[in-house]
């Protein structure tokens, strides 16, 4: 059985490594559109990516090897991801760097639905002061964006598929097209703000990453209440997962989580109290921002106290229970 010095159990949620673009993820205009991008396939882990997942795997072990003894196994760890290839592969990755093994192991499955109520939700911040203020924000552009992609532009989600092939043929080494060299700093600026706006109400992110936040504090109490063989929990997921997470731990600041982006928390127990801690992994190039997690201000919060604080959050919104694949939240 595991035995960590001072941390109890570990809980990580990272998005995937470099991915390929889906089939949408173009426009009209691309002057690429009949490149393959090596052959992966829309949506498959590129060789970077899957580089960059097995190092995030011994990164991991590099920042936890004071903790584990040397009978640190496969048993102590709940590997979980979502249904795509991605995701699965990427996790596979992260645990031969963990473990310095090329094996194949088993995983768990993770949803990755929006419940129709999110969305209800959502569109209704969308017709509000605020979300009509955020199209306004970034209208400007939307006409000379059109005439270069040959894309109806109408309001911010329509740039999700420029962003993403721009993105995607700058990672490829490929030219990018002289018109989009004025526009790089304004994309970048409007998908942090499109991932600001699916966390800018405490009912959006109840029912966004409270799903998964309230899996990472049930099992937290769990270990508090009976120590369990499980201590590290991998979460492979997607950028989506790890805005929403932050957003309903309340510290969700404008940016689009890049490749292996990753949160972590830490359960530790120090004498006979509890505690929580924070950090975060948010830049492709692997750099620790810690004051991501700045609510926690990198100090260990008495985990009653945390984990009080985080649920009344997410409880007070709504009088009565939403279920989302037939789990409460």
């Amino acid at each position: 059985m595991i035995v960590m010095k001072n941390s109890l159990s570990l809980y990580v949620t990272v998005r995937h490594g470099d991915r390929t673009p889906f089939v949408s993820e173009t426009y009209p205009k691309h002057i690429y559109n009949n490149v393959s991008y090596g052959g992966y396939g829309p949506g498959e882990l590129t060789d970077e990516g899957r580089r960059r997942m097995y190092q995030f795997g011994q990164q991991l072990k590099r920042m936890y090897k004071n903790s584990f003894r040397s009978n640190f196994t496969i048993s102590n760890v709940k590997a979980v991801s979502t249904e795509y290839n991605r995701t699965k592969h990427s996790l596979q990755l992260v645990l031969n760097g963990l473990f310095d093994e090329d094996e194949t192991y088993d995983l768990f499955s993770l949803p990755n639905e929006l419940c129709p109520r999110y969305q209800q939700t959502y569109i209704e911040y969308q017709k509000s002061e605020e979300g009509k203020k955020l199209i306004n924000k970034y209208s400007e552009k939307f006409s000379y964006i059109s005439e270069h992609t040959g894309s109806e532009i109408s309001c911010i989600e329509d740039l999700v598929p420029i962003y993403h092939s721009l993105k995607s043929d700058k990672e490829f080494g490929l030219e990018l097209p002289t018109w989009s060299l004025s526009v790089q700093r304004y994309l970048k600026s409007a998908m942090g703000d499109l991932f600001e706006s699916y966390v800018a109400l405490p009912e959006l992110n109840k029912l966004f990453g409270g799903m998964l936040l309230k899996e990472i504090l049930n099992n937290i109490d769990a270990h508090i209440e009976t120590p369990k063989n499980e201590k590290f929990y991998l979460y492979s997921c997607h950028d989506l997962h790890i805005a929403g997470l932050l957003g309903a731990m309340d510290i969700f600041r404008s940016h689009t989580p890049d490749y292996a982006a990753c949160v972590v928390i830490e359960l530790h127990k120090i004498s006979t109290a509890y505690y929580v801690k924070g950090n975060g992994i948010l830049a492709s190039q692997g750099q620790k921002i810690e004051t991501q997690l700045s609510v926690m201000d990198n100090k260990k919060l008495p985990a009653v106290t945390y984990l009080f604080d985080v649920i009344s959050r997410l409880k007070k919104n709504f009088k009565k229970s939403l279920f989302l694949n037939g789990m409460p939240i």
